[in-house]
């Protein structure tokens, strides 16, 4: 889980940052998660498989506004555990058993989640 700490260190880094932008622009504070936002999906680049579903479940993390400890536990309260989490974001890939709750937790049918985790299958055949 020290990939998930390192995570939340870069958002609070950003989240400073934009907030330091927004005062020095003369803006509302209430802007600045607008503008973290902006600025993470700039930088996203559409990926294959896994490494997209990682984006989206970071994506989903900064949605809710959860530190990871507590994503950790919103996970689970879908039934993915703590390990499959980890698992995931240390590339294991992903598994068939685990498709129903990641779904549930991104918000999308399976059968488009089972979809982008193909897409990394066909593209190293």
């Amino acid at each position: 889980m020290s990939y998930l700490h390192a995570e939340t260190t870069l958002n609070q880094a950003l989240t400073k940052a934009c907030t330091d932008l927004v005062r020095q622009s003369g803006g509302d504070l209430q802007q600045v998660e607008q503008v973290v936002a902006k600025y993470i999906q700039s930088c996203l680049h559409p990926q294959p498989g896994t490494q997209r579903i990682i984006l989206r479940l970071q994506q989903r993390q900064l949605e809710l506004n959860l530190n990871d400890k507590d994503f950790a536990g919103f996970c689970r309260s879908f039934k993915l555990s703590s390990v499959d989490l980890g698992n995931l974001y240390a590339g294991d890939g992903i598994d068939d058993s685990v498709i129903p709750s990641l779904a549930k937790i991104l918000g999308i049918s399976q059968q488009e989640l089972i979809k982008l985790r193909d897409e990394e299958q066909f593209a190293s055949e």
